[in-house]
């Protein structure tokens, strides 16, 4: 996304977020673990990726908006129609690869035009409004199909249909359309920090410290959660309801984002700035080729295989090598654009990135 240097910690923040996207997709899919996912609680780690990337979603509206090039109203049509070709890859795969991400960033950027322009006070009501649905809607016992062996498309009712939109494999726009404001917001704000600590990054620590009261409360009120033994390492299995888990992602992002445009701010054009912007700007099509091999991979092989730890996160990292490579290698020898980029641009019939 970014092309000046100043910038350039945008850039690595999605590379970051990508590659988590693609090991929690691996990990929840390939390694037979849909089962663990609810929409009651979410993954300390694991589950900040997504939030990590709705968020820089959200960031990067606002930031094209500033764009004085081109008017607002053309901007926010790409958006709508970018969103568009999004959303339908995500329906083509959302059964068979439930951990999808194509489907909410689709959503999001296609209803983007009709909250995007609010004034800050809106924004920020709305952010609240969207926080307090998704903590109510934890109440109720949605069927989350996390494993599609319910789903009744011919017989399902409004119930069932609602359900699976929402709350299917765990990356539906509920509770991650909060991020995306959140990112909306983070971009009206002065995000050149000024030092390792300004007052913002010294707020989100306090904020990140206050989910953990709030967390022990939610937990009085919910009960303890299940933990995933195979997931024991580093902390990985650790848990937080949605409403802890909603203040600590939001907290996490604003002081990661600070923390990589202050350290990154004077970086110098180079073959690593090269390798970031080119992950970046491929993001798409690498969690795409990801998501292809994880498809074939699970559909010809055991899960049992890949029930050992070191497996799954070894496969995992392979994935993310070999994904991003392959998009290196579509660039080399196919075309300047990746496949799904290029489908965005070319629908879209748009210049503007």
């Amino acid at each position: 996304m970014a092309k000046s240097s100043s910038l350039l910690g945008i850039d690595l923040a999605y590379v970051i977020a990508t590659i988590g996207c693609i090991t929690g997709a691996v990990l929840f899919n390939v390694g037979g673990r849909m089962h663990l996912l609810s929409h009651e609680h979410y993954y300390l780690i694991m589950d900040f990726f997504p939030a990590l990337f709705f968020f820089l979603n959200g960031f990067t509206v606002t930031l094209t908006m500033r764009d004085r090039r081109v008017s607002s109203r053309k901007l926010l049509s790409y958006m709508g129609r970018r969103g568009s070709v999004l959303m339908i890859i995500g329906v083509l795969f959302i059964k068979i690869w439930p951990v999808n991400l194509f489907f909410a960033s689709g959503l999001f950027f296609l209803i983007s035009p009709f909250f995007a322009q609010w004034n800050n006070l809106i924004l920020r009501s709305f952010l609240v409004f969207i926080w307090v649905i998704s903590v109510v809607f934890i109440n109720f016992d949605f069927p989350t199909f996390t494993t599609f062996s319910g789903l009744q498309l011919g017989g399902a009712d409004f119930k069932h249909l609602f359900s699976f939109l929402l709350f299917n494999g765990y990356l539906s726009p509920l509770p991650w359309a909060f991020f995306f404001v959140a990112g909306l917001i983070y971009g009206r704000t002065d995000f050149r920090p000024r030092g390792w600590l300004p007052p913002s990054s010294l707020i989100a620590i306090i904020v990140i410290l206050s989910s953990i009261a709030i967390e022990k409360y939610a937990v009085s009120i919910y009960g303890a959660k299940d933990r995933d033994v195979l997931l024991n390492a580093w902390g990985f299995n650790l848990k937080f309801y949605l409403p802890a888990f909603l203040i600590y992602g939001i907290a996490l992002c604003y002081l990661i984002m600070n923390t990589l445009i202050y350290v990154l701010r004077g970086y110098t054009a180079g073959a690593f700035s090269n390798f970031v912007n080119n992950v970046s700007a491929s993001k798409y099509s690498i969690y795409f080729f990801a998501m292809f091999i994880g498809i074939i991979t699970k559909s010809s092989t055991n899960d049992i295989i890949f029930r050992e730890r070191w497996a799954i996160m070894l496969f995992a990292v392979g994935i993310v090598i070999i994904s991003i490579w392959m998009s290196f290698f579509w660039k080399r020898k196919v075309s300047k654009k990746t496949p799904i980029e290029w489908m965005i641009k070319k629908m879209s019939s748009s210049s503007s990135k």
